[in-house]
């Protein structure tokens, strides 16, 4: 499952970063894709840990599955962003 996420985020990043992104207010652009990714990442987070699946049986598997959580959503929301055209 992880893997399958982190592939889909690296595939989600080469399209947006393959061409040159817009000049104006770029890095303030790239923070609030990031922080709205970590906001929605939260949310589902928050969600599977109430509904109580939020589990694992090692470290390793739980950092790896919320990194690989964090950048699919921040991968997609700079994907919505960016190729979408709905805010330009």
């Amino acid at each position: 499952m992880e893997w399958k996420l982190s592939l889909i985020a690296s595939i989600l990043y080469f399209i947006v970063f393959k061409d040159p992104l817009p000049e104006e207010n770029f890095v303030q652009t790239l923070l609030i894709c990031i922080l709205i990714g970590f906001l929605i990442s939260f949310v589902l987070f928050f969600s599977l840990y109430q509904l109580g699946i939020f589990y694992f049986k090692s470290l390793f598997k739980f950092i790896f599955f919320s990194g690989s959580v964090i950048l699919l959503l921040i991968s997609f929301v700079l994907f919505m962003y960016y190729k979408s055209g709905i805010f330009f």
